[in-house]
């Protein structure tokens, strides 16, 4: 069950209407409601993942229980939160990196001249499992370091571990936000509710109408490097940049959106992140909870910035690895992410330079200039389907054919810079579509005409790019 169809619409109404008129008694009944939903949302894509689903909550709720109980915090208690860390990282790293693992190392070992014959499996990556996985490793941490409690109410802590909206692809949720939440009886309120369909109603545009449209064109002509001049292919590489952005921010939109009709705050995902001015600003407004997931339990524990520069250095570069293997088993997302950490190593040497600095406005163009096609060229690596052919996308758009006038794919233009637009005007605010202050007679258009185009496109409207992270 994606998003983007109509019966998920179906199911969002019979969970929203028994959530709020049948099982909102108490928060018990509430959570139950949830529970089930959960499942349902979540074996309706292959019920043989819901097993994986359990277990990681089940490890994750014992082993804090077990740190809980713990009389040597320092001992015992590290023993089970590294036995539950373990355990998710183990069946994370075995669905998603296992065939990859033993290809890389039979290639290398075969460039040495040693035969390894070692059998890959035919596995198939359980959606969802990398958000949900590093949700729960993310609680038994907080629960060692004491930033939260002990999850004492098993159906509470379940509950949020298994919230539809944000199961499938994020954000990635941490407990000392979600669990007093599912604690506590839910009180629907209106203001909220209504918030959360315009946040949804603007996600749905960006990714039928924005992303979807674009996956058409970026398709083609990734697949066809040698058959169109280097303009067309640096055209390819912006609208892919666009594409990604409309896709995940706008399933991150749905779900926030989603959370507020049943009374859940979720966290911010996005923060209009074509609009940074560098590389650090764009990480922290591009998949914030990614970000800031990989920024408080790898980042800061190795030291941070608080260091020398060249422990730094080490420190963004194993961030950054680790962001690009994080998005799938292939040797393209790391080198993505090693271009990443790349562009952001001129912060470690000039930042205090460049803090003492007065944004004007040329500077701030030319930041946000660079910045953004600097990220356009690195989102090849992420789309190309391995190394040589974003090498050979990135040769043929550099060169003489470049500075050729396209005359094709522009068809989806328009749209792109309504959007772009849109989100300049609102970028201020907490999502695009965040209008309850403007006049009724422009809202209530605004909302039919963007539902009529949402539905004009939604035919060819196809998965989230995330779902395969």
């Amino acid at each position: 069950m994606i998003f983007n169809s109509l019966t998920f619409l179906v199911f969002l109404s019979i969970a929203f209407g028994l959530y709020w008129f049948v099982c909102n008694r108490n928060a018990c009944s509430q959570n139950a409601l949830l529970v089930t939903a959960g499942y349902v949302f979540y074996g309706w894509l292959d019920w043989r993942f819901c097993g994986l689903l359990a277990l990681s909550t089940a490890s994750a709720y014992l082993c804090g229980r077990m740190m809980g109980k713990a009389k040597d915090v320092a001992g015992t208690g590290k023993a089970w939160m590294w036995l539950g860390v373990a355990f998710n990282f183990g069946v994370l790293g075995f669905f998603k990196y296992y065939n990859f693992f033993v290809e890389s190392v039979s290639a290398a070992c075969a460039g040495l001249g040693i035969s390894l014959d070692v059998p890959t499996l035919k596995l198939v990556l359980p959606i969802g499992i990398s958000f949900y996985s590093f949700m729960a490793i993310s609680y038994m941490v907080d629960v060692y370091r004491g930033t939260i409690g002990t999850a004492r109410n098993p159906l509470a802590f379940i509950a949020a571990h298994s919230f539809f909206p944000q199961l499938l692809a994020g954000p990635i949720g941490r407990m000392p936000q979600l669990l007093p939440q599912f604690e506590a009886r839910r009180h629907f309120e209106y203001a909220l509710a209504v918030d959360g369909c315009r946040q949804m109603l603007w996600g749905f545009f960006k990714k039928i109408v924005i992303a979807d449209g674009c996956a058409t064109l970026t398709d083609r002509i990734f697949l066809g490097v040698d058959s169109y001049p280097g303009s067309i292919l640096f055209l390819g590489a912006f609208v892919y940049a666009v594409q990604i952005y409309a896709d995940f921010s706008g399933y991150s939109d749905i779900a926030i959106g989603c959370g507020k009709l049943f009374g859940i705050k979720l966290m911010r995902n996005f923060a209009f992140p074509y609009f940074a001015t560098n590389i650090a600003d764009f990480w922290r407004r591009w998949h914030i909870s990614l970000t800031t997931w990989f920024r408080d339990y790898v980042y800061i524990p190795l030291g941070g910035n608080r260091c020398s520069k060249a422990k730094q250095v080490r420190n963004v570069l194993i961030v950054f690895l680790l962001s690009g293997l994080w998005h799938g088993a292939n040797w393209t997302f790391v080198i993505w992410g090693l271009v990443h950490a790349c562009l952001f190593m001129p912060l470690i040497f000039f930042r205090k330079r460049q803090e003492d600095k007065r944004d004007s406005w040329p500077r701030t163009l030319l930041g946000w200039s660079f910045t953004m096609l600097a990220v356009m060229l690195a989102w090849v690596f992420f789309r190309a389907d391995s190394f040589g052919h974003a090498i050979s996308y990135l040769a043929h758009m550099f060169s003489a054919s470049l500075f050729v006038v396209p005359h094709q794919f522009l068809s989806m233009l328009p749209w792109i810079l309504v959007c772009l637009v849109f989100e300049w005007f609102q970028r201020h605010r907490e999502h695009a579509f965040q209008i309850a202050a403007w006049p009724m007679m422009v809202r209530w258009p605004l909302y039919i005409v963007t539902a009529t185009i949402c539905l004009a496109y939604q035919q060819r409207s196809g998965e989230f790019i995330y779902f395969q992270f």
